[in-house]
């Protein structure tokens, strides 16, 4: 069985509904060539590599689009401050962090698949979402901070 990713099953469900809704920004951590062939296919307006390494290789693919090419940490922040009713988080590792925040910052609704945001800064991302309503479609805020104010052995037992 193959497991799919949440941006390949966030992908699927977008496909499956065209028309239904409309991709401002997409990011990937490294593979530009996929990434640029994804966001032509949903009609992104932005894509981001994370890696700044990469960057020409998502111009490249870019090329011919009006899908507008963006590289580094920046450029995700930036993705992330787009209009958009939802954001979903799921950049791995601490990369995902900042423009993570950003969308909350904002009062996005984020669909929180990336548990480094909640392990690294739980508080900080509580604290932020209260002040701005940002809402967590995705139930993890509610379901992980709890245990996460725990401590100790208590905490591993409740994880």
């Amino acid at each position: 069985m193959r497991r799919a990713s949440i941006g390949t099953s966030t992908l699927d469900l977008i496909k499956r509904n065209p028309g239904r809704y409309r991709v401002e920004s997409i990011s990937a951590r490294r593979n530009a060539a996929a990434l640029g062939k994804i966001a032509r296919e949903v009609g992104a307006r932005h894509a981001v590599v994370a890696d700044h390494s990469a960057y020409r290789e998502l111009k490249d693919a870019l090329s011919g689009s009006r899908v507008e090419a963006a590289a580094g940490e920046d450029a995700l922040v930036e993705a992330a401050q787009r209009p958009a009713d939802w954001v979903m988080a799921a950049i791995s590792g601490s990369v995902g962090l900042k423009p993570t925040l950003a969308a909350v910052e904002r009062g996005a609704t984020v669909a929180l698949a990336n548990k480094e945001c909640l392990v690294c800064a739980g508080g900080l991302f509580m604290r932020r979402a209260a002040m701005t309503g940002a809402t967590d479609s995705s139930g993890r805020l509610r379901s992980t901070m709890p245990c996460s104010r725990r401590s100790g052995a208590e905490q591993s037992r409740r994880m």
